[in-house]
C-alpha cells in the first residue's frame, strides 16, 4: 500500500510540472483499447485545468473523452481531445483531435481496423489534417495480466493545410510496435511507437512514440501520466520538427 502511496505522489509532483506546458491534442490510440471488452457501452472522461499567477499569467483547460460500442467481437469507438491555454490573454495553444475507429477480431492474434480522424493544432500552425485508414494489428505476445506486444502494418490517406501553405495530400505508411507491461494489479506501463513515411517521397517522414503510466486508485479511478515524442520532417514554416510533450491527468472509467 505505502509503494502505491508513493508512486501516487512522485506522479502528482510531474503531473505540477506539465502544467506550465502547452499540451498538444495528441491521442495514443493504445490508451483507447479494452484489454477484455464486454458487450455494451462504456467508456472515460479526463478533464484538465491549468494557470499562473506572478510573473507569467497563464490559464488552460483540456478535456479527453471517449465513447466505446462493443458487441459480438466488433468494437466502436470514438475519442476526442481538446486543449486551450491563454498566456497573458493571449492564445498559446488551442488544438482539437477527433478519432473514430471500427476494430474486427479475426483470430485470436489478427485483428482489422478501420479508421477516421480530424485533427487542428495553431501551435503547429496546423488549420487542419484529416486521415482516413486502414491496418492490420498482429499479436505478437500475450501473457495473461502481465505483458502484452504488438505489431501494426497499415497506410492512411491524409488531407491537410498548413499556415501560410497549400493544401498537401497524399497516402503515408503506417506502422507501430506496442509493448505493455503490468507491473502489479495497481500499476501499469505502455509504449508505443509509430513510423509514418509518405509513400511518394519516403524522406517526408513522421515519427511518434507514445509512452505511458497508470496508477489504478479505486476500480473507476486512475492516475495518469505520459510521454510523447513527435517528429515531423516537414513541418510548417517556422515550427520546429520535433515536440517533446509531457502530461498528467485522472481518468474516470464508466
Amino acid at each position: 500500500m505505502k509503494s502505491i502511496f508513493a508512486k501516487t505522489i512522485v506522479l502528482l509532483v510531474i503531473g505540477m510540472g506539465s502544467l506550465i506546458t502547452p499540451v498538444q491534442a495528441i491521442i495514443n490510440m493504445e490508451d483507447q483499447r479494452i484489454a477484455e471488452p464486454a458487450d455494451g457501452v462504456s467508456g472515460y472522461l479526463r478533464p484538465n485545468i491549468s494557470g499562473m499567477q506572478g510573473n507569467v499569467e497563464q490559464e488552460g483547460w483540456g478535456v479527453s473523452a471517449k465513447l466505446d460500442l462493443y458487441k459480438d467481437g466488433i468494437t466502436y469507438f470514438i475519442v476526442t481531445d481538446v486543449q486551450d491555454n491563454e498566456t497573458f490573454g493571449n492564445k498559446t495553444a488551442d488544438s482539437l483531435t477527433t478519432h473514430l475507429r471500427n476494430i474486427r477480431q479475426w483470430t485470436p492474434k489478427v485483428a482489422w481496423e478501420g479508421f477516421v480522424q480530424y485533427e487542428r493544432d495553431n501551435v503547429k500552425r496546423l488549420n487542419k489534417r484529416v486521415l482516413v485508414g486502414t491496418d492490420g494489428r498482429f499479436t505478437l505476445a500475450k501473457e495473461e495480466n502481465k505483458i502484452e506486444s504488438y505489431l501494426g502494418v497499415g497506410a492512411f490517406y491524409f488531407d491537410e493545410k498548413l499556415d501560410g501553405d497549400e493544401d498537401d495530400d497524399g497516402v503515408r505508411i503506417s506502422t507501430y510496435f506496442t509493448y505493455k507491461h503490468n507491473i502489479n494489479e495497481n500499476l501499469s506501463v505502455a509504449n508505443t511507437l509509430y513510423f509514418q513515411p509518405k509513400v511518394d517521397d519516403m524522406a517526408d517522414l513522421r515519427i511518434l512514440n507514445h509512452l505511458t503510466m497508470q496508477v489504478k486508485m479505486t476500480a473507476s479511478m486512475s492516475l495518469t501520466s505520459g510521454l510523447d515524442f513527435l517528429h515531423e520532417s516537414e513541418p510548417a514554416f517556422g515550427v520546429e520538427e520535433t515536440d517533446w510533450i509531457y502530461r498528467s491527468g485522472i481518468q474516470y472509467n464508466f
